[in-house]
């Protein structure tokens, strides 16, 4: 059963889109393909991380619903995006993420000895001294800070979650 990561898609992000993803010619082309990229790499028997800045406004949940329903296990670990709406956001909440079919949601989390989180951790605070690595997002290009480090936003992955299990067998 693979586990996949993805970082800041950012669904229904038009400034975004316009400003730095210019690539897509319009945030509905941008969404469609992320959502095609999850899709058709990862199925029921897999699991997927959706490591922070997930979906902007509501209206988008329905695509993380899909993701939900084609994609064994997907877990949301927050970004600094995924803070909770208030009377003038459209962000969704928590719950409503959740009602989506999330199975967890998460400050940070780990996985075979990985820190996940959404913006990088310091050298000295993820135990990297013991073999740990980091998988982030965040910084929204390729930007990388070593081996134990790894980049997983939308634009340093081309889109499509990355196998964490074959990343940690290169770097073995």
């Amino acid at each position: 059963m693979p586990v996949f990561a993805i970082a800041d898609t950012h669904l229904g992000d038009e400034e975004l889109v316009a400003t730095e993803r210019k690539q897509f010619a319009n945030v509905d082309v941008h969404d469609n393909t992320i959502l095609s990229n999850i899709l058709a790499t990862c199925g029921k028997r897999d699991s997927l991380y959706i490591i922070g800045d997930v979906v902007e406004i509501k209206s988008r949940l329905p695509m993380l619903k899909k993701i939900c329903d084609s994609v064994g296990r997907v877990y949301i670990v927050l970004g600094n995006h995924d803070s909770m709406p208030n009377s003038h956001s459209s962000r969704p909440s928590a719950q409503e993420l959740l009602n989506c079919g999330v199975r967890e949601l998460f400050g940070m989390t780990s996985y075979h000895h990985c820190t996940l989180t959404h913006a990088p951790l310091h050298v000295n605070i993820c135990n990297m001294e013991n073999g740990w690595r980091n998988i982030h997002g965040h910084l929204h290009g390729k930007i990388e800070f070593g081996e134990q480090f790894l980049n997983v936003s939308c634009p340093a992955v081309n889109y499509v979650p990355l196998n964490i299990d074959e990343w940690l067998e290169e770097q073995e």
